[in-house]
């Protein structure tokens, strides 16, 4: 129930909506960066509490509410994070490479110090390792985003699995179910490492998206869907 990303898009509902109503009782009040963090760790405490219980007694909230209250602190962490990144684009290229290396270096150890994390189940392991490692890897990301726009082919592809990234949200875990059935049975005649098997998956089920993106936005041009 709620699997795959049907459980992202309810919880991330949830989270917004939690969001805008911190903001909206905030607004124009003295200390309002105060009172929106406070309330930002309170729906984190929330949250993992809800999630403790969730756990224990295997149930799903409604619209996986729990997933969504977790996660209000870092909406709020990317609502003041425009000014910063802002700034990351504007550095020199040796600078953000290196910001990339200490952000990383950063989210590996917030990894290696933390048990399993699985959103999806409401499990965060130890919670202030997957505050950081979360925070860093998102920037992370971002910041490697940036550098690989400075690079016009890379930036015209990257680009391109953006405009097309709800397709690829809703029809991954299909496409990734099929060829994990498909490994699986190749695997049966080939010895092929685990590992090795996740990298193929992996690869394989990002070069299926390219002619279904294809197809889905010759079908949008055809018939005037913009």
């Amino acid at each position: 129930m709620w699997n795959y990303p049907l459980w992202f898009l309810v919880a991330f509902f949830v989270c917004k909506c939690v969001f805008d109503w911190i903001m909206m009782i905030s607004f124009e009040r003295k200390s309002s960066t105060y009172i929106q963090s406070m309330a930002a760790l309170l729906c984190f405490a929330v949250g993992l509490c809800l999630a403790n219980l969730r756990r224990k007694y295997g149930f799903f909230y409604p619209f996986r509410a729990d997933i969504g209250i977790t996660l209000v602190p870092f909406m709020l962490i990317g609502y003041y994070s425009k000014q910063i990144v802002d700034h990351m684009a504007c550095l020199p290229i040796l600078k953000q490479m290196a910001s990339v290396c200490v952000l990383l270096a950063i989210n590996v150890a917030s990894f290696c110090h933390n048990t399993l994390v699985s959103v999806n189940s409401s499990d965060y392991g130890n919670p202030v390792f997957f505050l950081i490692g979360a925070v860093s890897g998102s920037y992370f990301v971002i910041l490697l985003c940036q550098i690989i726009c400075r690079i016009p082919a890379l930036e015209k592809v990257l680009s391109w699995y953006g405009r097309n990234s709800l397709t690829i949200m809703c029809s991954h875990a299909i496409v990734l179910m099929f060829l994990a059935k498909l490994f699986l049975m190749v695997k049966r005649f080939i010895d092929i490492s685990n590992g090795l098997l996740d990298s193929a998956k992996f690869v394989c089920c990002v070069l299926a998206m390219i002619p279904l993106c294809l197809l889905l936005s010759a079908v949008k041009v055809r018939y005037g869907a913009h």
